[in-house]
């Protein structure tokens, strides 16, 4: 049997769950999305400085080179250093 100190506090619990549920979801959701956020930022990063090595070392041979001489640009020998060309 409960007694009357307890039947004030039936829903206390309840209340306070919905009071704290949107805040907690709300930081959990703004922690994702800045996890995103930085990774796609670090992949932009890196990707920059992956085309700024790629032009330093010059890995890319095009039709401007000595063995593109012919009238077809399709048997031209390009060093791709494992690069993916499209």
């Amino acid at each position: 049997m409960k007694t009357k100190r307890w039947r004030g506090r039936a829903g206390q619990s309840l209340v306070e769950m919905a009071m704290v549920l949107p805040v907690l979801t709300f930081l959990t959701f703004g922690l994702v999305d800045f996890g995103r956020a930085y990774y796609f930022q670090v992949s932009v990063t890196n990707a920059a400085r992956e085309g700024a090595r790629a032009a330093i070392l010059n890995i890319y041979t095009g039709p401007d080179t000595p063995a593109c001489t012919g009238p077809s640009y399709s048997t031209c020998p390009v060093q791709t250093d494992g690069a993916i060309n499209s």
